[in-house]
């Protein structure tokens, strides 16, 4: 099944410190749509508690409530942040 995903950047710090990306797509086949949100940081690591204010407006423009974001680790993902497989292309 391939789907139609389209990406957008919500906002994000002046120092790219964080970044709120909204995306939505559908699998038409499938008769599948959603719509989702995600919190990015170069570290992985959850920004300071006096960027929150902003971040959550941002969230909430993207209409996504906040208590619908879960935090992730990926600190047990061997060697995170991963390479990508053709560096050169990057």
């Amino acid at each position: 099944v391939t789907s139609k995903e389209y990406w957008h950047i919500v906002d994000a710090a002046d120092d790219l410190s964080w970044a709120v990306l909204y995306y939505s797509g559908a699998a038409t086949t499938a008769g599948q749509a959603y719509i989702g949100a995600m919190l990015a940081t170069p570290d992985g690591k959850w920004p300071s508690d006096d960027q929150l204010p902003r971040i959550t407006r941002a969230i909430e423009r993207a209409g996504i409530p906040w208590h619908e974001m879960v935090e992730v680790c990926n600190d047990k993902c061997g060697g995170a942040p991963l390479t990508p497989l053709h560096p050169e292309k990057a």
